[in-house]
């Protein structure tokens, strides 16, 4: 399918062989009265429809690789084999910086919350020098009315976005954003469609299984996403489920893209 606007695609076990349902709602309120399918013969493989899908990403100019856009933007290849870290507190000073240095790493990404302790110049410039990867994100999951109290600058979006940009139900209701804090934006998910601008995408592309999302809301075993010194979430051990630990973590479940 050209879109994924209006269809929802769910897959079942039934006699111990994997099955896809999709189903489409038309709606002309929603622009979703058009619906196109497109068939391909494939060889069978676990993987067909992903390469099928690419090919037609290819021949409708929709996938631009991540060589051409090292083209357009040579820091893009600092990606290349970097590891990313999120800083927290004194981790944004530079002193933090040059010791990520002297532990030999030579590629990192750097990201910070746009929060009302930014990264000083001093320490946005020693990142730059040793070849680091350095800014504030952005986030799409909990966009807030900007007219009332906003918990985090980053989901502080100017008119235009609010409301207009939330994604809301077939009731007319927002969906509710991150940690049910004000409401999710129509771009959350760095899709496919993404594809010519966006060189990476946290979170978003990172298939999870529906379980997680429980798991992350007891808040007493999972800890908090915020701190004075950094989150509990990105520190704290945590013990899964055997249906989690299996299910995110079995080599037998990992599908090779």
């Amino acid at each position: 399918m050209p879109t994924d606007l209006g269809t929802s695609l769910n897959f079942t076990s039934e006699e111990g062989r994997l099955r896809s349902t999709a189903t489409h709602e038309f709606s002309r309120e929603k622009g979703t009265g058009t619906y196109t399918v497109a068939l391909s013969v494939t060889d069978g493989s676990p993987v067909a429809p992903a390469l099928d899908y690419r090919s037609l990403l290819e021949e409708q100019g929709g996938l631009r690789t991540l060589q051409q856009k090292i083209a357009e933007n040579p820091d893009t290849a600092k990606l290349l084999g970097a590891f990313h870290a999120y800083l927290w507190g004194d981790a944004r000073t530079p002193e933090a910086i040059r010791q990520l240095h002297d532990l030999g790493i030579t590629k990192m990404w750097l990201g910070y919350d746009s929060d009302d302790q930014p990264m000083t110049r001093d320490a946005v410039e020693t990142a730059t020098n040793y070849g680091f990867l350095v800014g504030p994100y952005d986030t799409f999951a909990n966009a807030q009315d900007p007219s009332g109290e906003v918990d985090n600058p980053s989901s502080s979006w100017p008119e235009g976005i609010w409301p207009d940009a939330c994604v809301v139900d077939k009731m007319g209701d927002f969906e509710g954003g991150f940690s049910g804090r004000g409401c999710y934006l129509s771009s959350e998910t760095a899709g496919s469609w993404a594809n010519s601008v966006v060189s990476f995408s946290h979170g978003s592309s990172t298939p999870v299984m529906n379980g997680l999302w429980k798991a992350e809301r007891d808040k007493a075993n999972w800890g908090a996403y915020w701190g004075e010194n950094g989150p509990a979430f990105f520190f704290k051990p945590v013990e899964l489920s055997s249906e989690l630990k299996t299910g995110m973590f079995d080599p037998k479940y990992l599908v090779p893209l």
